[in-house]
């Protein structure tokens, strides 16, 4: 997976850009061709065609507004958030109240979403690829605190149990593993 992303902090801008904006060029292409299309089908509507095309072109517009919102939104959190875990721990170990002693500043990977959440009735707010992006999660935060100078817990490796409602939230089961993995783990880091 790094060997796939690496050439983006490596390669000329200009490369990037090119190679990177046509497969998204391509993709609004389709987007189009799909809207065209989906347009001439509504035309041909006999006796509200017209009405149905008038409807579409007053709503497109605000769904596409919609659509680039949400988009600025999730695309741009997850950096911010990234970056405001990186700001808060550095501060945490600047700070000189710690007398001759550093905090033990320890980050939590959240464990990746359960397959099953893909059929449940969360599904459609979540995504097709919040499961496969939470399971990159802990390889990011493992980096950032490598980075930092910082602890580092994955819990996946703690045994994390998942409901059977959204796969998202741990069971008591699962927050007993937490909790149990947390004890054993808290005391090294206080030696």
């Amino acid at each position: 997976m790094e060997d796939k992303k690496a050439f983006l902090g490596t390669a000329p801008v200009g490369k990037l850009l090119f190679r990177l904006a046509l497969p998204t060029v391509v993709a609004q292409l389709i987007n189009m061709l799909y809207n065209v299309v989906d347009r001439i089908y509504i035309g041909h509507i006999a006796g509200t065609g017209d009405l149905a095309l008038t409807g579409l072109g007053l709503c497109f517009p605000i769904i596409m507004v919609i659509t680039a919102f949400s988009s600025l939104i999730g695309g741009g959190g997850a950096p911010r958030v990234a970056i405001a875990m990186g700001r808060l721990v550095k501060k945490a170990l600047s700070v000189e109240c710690w007398g001759p002693n550093k905090p033990n500043v320890l980050v939590i990977a959240p464990p990746p979403i359960g397959e099953g959440m893909l059929t449940s009735a969360v599904a459609a707010t979540m995504g097709e690829k919040c499961v496969e992006t939470s399971r990159e999660l802990a390889h990011y935060y493992k980096e950032q605190c490598d980075l930092i100078g910082c602890h580092f817990l994955d819990a996946q490796e703690l045994g994390a149990e998942f409901n059977t409602v959204d796969f998202m939230h741990l069971t008591k089961k699962g927050h007993a593993n937490m909790a149990e993995g947390l004890a054993k783990r808290i005391p090294e880091l206080v030696k």
